[in-house]
């Protein structure tokens, strides 16, 4: 049967501001439907103006398939095609004022993308928020968590429900989730809805009094008076507009401190919270700042002003639009770095026992698993390109462009030997320079970069089984005395050097001559830290919350020489910034005491207590043996 092309195209020209309300047709609807020429049948599903938007459903065949054999499909003549009719539906597009906001085709890649890793993030989530949301496909996602005991929807648009509802059923149907059994997962006995301005419902529920969002009448403060005080939620989801939207809703959306803050607020001392933030950038574009993505740089200065403690910045190219997609995981805090870490391992057996079976026999997550989500962990090189382009430069760019210049030295690491250390009165072992190194030289940068490192999951291996066993507990302290504490993968991340540098010890009074290449960058000998007259207000800044460089790279250390070093010197770092976080000024006591000859370092006192241990068993041998020679009262 013939099949008949068309397209719509404007005539003549217009400026931006006289386009009126055909606006629509000049963004993705115009774009990718109504003025593309490559597709062998378009056909309208729905089209319907609410308050708040317009809304378009189209469905599409062509590109990448082939429309004979859509056809096929349709038939019952035992053909392929027939028989796996599910590959060959057209592709259903949502648009809303003309802008694309989901594709059947890009459905679970892209809310499970959204949903899953900030689930999984959290320990055991059992409140959640959505903003927006109105197709009900990121409700599905959530509902499909066995821990969840309520999840509220706050959607503005009830038509975009209601036409979601009709028109895109696949996107919100939990009829297949044992446990759930609802055709609409908005019937599902946890899941409340509130078509309300999410602004105001924040704003109202989390805010100060001087946020509250609009006037409030006589009537509205005798409800207040009845008001039962909302919960805070584990996770929030906000799956709204973009932010490059030109509208002004999107930008009270993303540009609201007082917003930001009650979202902030409606969270629990350990709750996350996931935003889409639009088309990912490309390696060539400038830094956000610059862009049409603008609004994505003051959110996230906002979110660090709330108080949000760790950011996770992450792409997924499979959401079915036309660039890959931002996601951005806000912490309020940190503990929950180990769980965006964790191994792949480790969260196949979370996927296993916290997704709800279904009765079809299929996984209930289509796109989702562990190996997509060590694509997420670590931020594409993209946003490390991009970010480093703002200006003023952050600073851990600065350190990792200065290390990457020709020009820049490294003393390797035959320039160094091992001898007694002069670092303090009871000092173990040191690092000394065999040669002359000039200062800005780095520091055995290959071994540097190479350290033994220990996952927090590890560590906790260690902690479980070393008190039934003295050489797990000999590793133990191997690792809390040669290595140091990072936050890199969670508050209990070491790592520990596996070369001869290891040995590099403290310099004391703050008399040190090497330091980290983001550190050496600002260093002043007049106002650096020591562990003689620090106090526990001088306790450094934590690590800034979001620095996709830093989340690339945290694991080298690039020690630089702070001065010219002397053969025979002694190496030196500063051991203030290696401390712990919760336990900084204790540790910073524990160095004074050392520097001062009253105590010596863990490594010290495991040797000791491994010779007397040793001595111990072998002279219990010798008695065991009948030596006449031991005293025994000694023993």
């Amino acid at each position: 049967e013939p099949s008949t092309r068309w397209t719509h195209k404007f005539r003549g020209f217009r400026k931006w501001n006289q386009w009126g309300n055909l606006g629509y047709l000049t963004s993705d609807l115009g774009d990718l439907v109504l003025e593309s020429t490559e597709y062998d049948y378009k056909k309208e599903i729905t089209f319907a103006q609410t308050p708040f938007q317009r809304i378009d459903i189209y469905d599409t065949i062509g590109r990448h398939m082939d429309h004979d054999a859509y056809l096929r499909s349709l038939k019952d003549d035992g053909s392929y095609e027939a028989t796996h009719k599910e590959f060959y539906r057209p592709q259903r597009r949502v648009f809303l004022d003309g802008v694309l906001q989901s594709t059947r085709q890009g459905l679970e890649a892209y809310h499970e993308a959204l949903v899953q890793p900030v689930m999984f993030a959290h320990e055991y989530p059992r409140r959640v928020a959505i903003i927006g949301g109105g197709e009900g496909a990121t409700l599905r996602e959530v509902l499909k968590h066995k821990s969840i005991d309520v999840v509220k929807m706050i959607e503005i648009d009830e038509m975009m429900v209601d036409v979601s509802r009709k028109h895109i059923p696949e996107w919100n149907d939990c009829s297949d989730f044992i446990g759930s059994d609802v055709i609409w997962c908005g019937d599902d006995k946890r899941a409340e809805m509130y078509y309300e301005d999410a602004i105001g419902w924040f704003k109202d529920n989390f805010g100060s009094d001087d946020d509250t969002f609009g006037e409030v009448d006589e009537e509205e403060e005798e409800d207040n008076e009845n008001f039962e005080e909302e919960k805070p939620f584990d996770i929030l989801i906000m799956d709204a507009l973009d932010p490059q939207d030109e509208i002004p809703f999107a930008s009270l959306l993303y540009s609201d401190p007082s917003f930001v803050r009650a979202l902030y607020e409606s969270l629990s001392d350990d709750g996350i919270m996931v935003l889409q933030l639009g088309g990912a950038p490309f390696h060539e574009d400038p830094a956000d700042q610059f862009t049409m993505s603008a609004r994505r740089t003051s959110l996230i200065k906002h979110l660090e002003d709330a108080g949000f403690e760790s950011m996770h910045i992450y792409e997924d190219g499979n959401c079915g639009f036309m660039s890959a997609w931002t996601f951005l995981v806000v912490m309020k805090n940190s503990i929950h770095r180990e769980n965006w870490y964790q191994t792949a391992a480790e969260l196949d057996v979370e996927i296993h026992s916290r997704i709800l079976r279904t009765h079809s026999g299929e996984p209930a997550l289509q796109y989702f698993d562990a190996a997509v989500m060590s694509t997420y962990v670590h931020p594409h090189k993209v946003f490390e390109t991009v970010y480093c382009r703002a200006r003023p430069q952050p600073e851990s760019c600065v350190a990792m462009e200065m290390m990457s210049q020709p020009k820049v030295e490294n003393a390797s690491l035959d320039k160094f030997e091992v001898r007694l250390s002069g670092a303090g009165e009871k000092s173990g072992r040191g690092i000394y320079a065999k040669v002359d190194v000039a200062k800005g030289t780095t520091i055995a940068r290959r071994e540097a970069s190479r350290p033994v490192f220990i996952h927090p999951s590890s560590l906790w291996r260690i902690f479980d089984y070393m008190e039934m066993s003295s050489d797990i507990n000999d590793v133990w302290k191997y690792v809390d005395g040669y290595g140091w504490q990072t936050d890199t993968l969670g508050p209990y991340t070491y790592h520990v050097d596996k070369s001869i540098m290891t040995f590099v010890n403290h310099g004391c009074k703050g008399d040190f001559n090497t330091d980290d290449m983001a550190l050496a960058q600002s260093f002043n000998p007049d106002t650096v830290l020591n562990e003689q007259t620090a106090t526990a207000d001088d306790k450094p800044e934590n690590r800034k919350p979001f620095d996709p460089f830093t989340d690339r790279h945290s694991a080298i250390q690039k020690d630089v020489a702070l001065r010219d070093i002397k053969a025979g010197e002694e190496i030196t770092c500063n051991y203030m910034y290696f401390t712990s976080e919760e336990d900084w000024f204790y540790e910073v006591e524990t160095l004074k005491n050392m520097c001062n000859g009253v105590d010596v370092g863990l490594i010290t006192k495991a040797e000791t207590e491994f010779r007397m241990r040793k001595r111990y068993n072998q002279t219990a041998s010798e008695v065991s043996e009948g030596c006449t020679t031991c005293d025994r009262n000694e023993l």
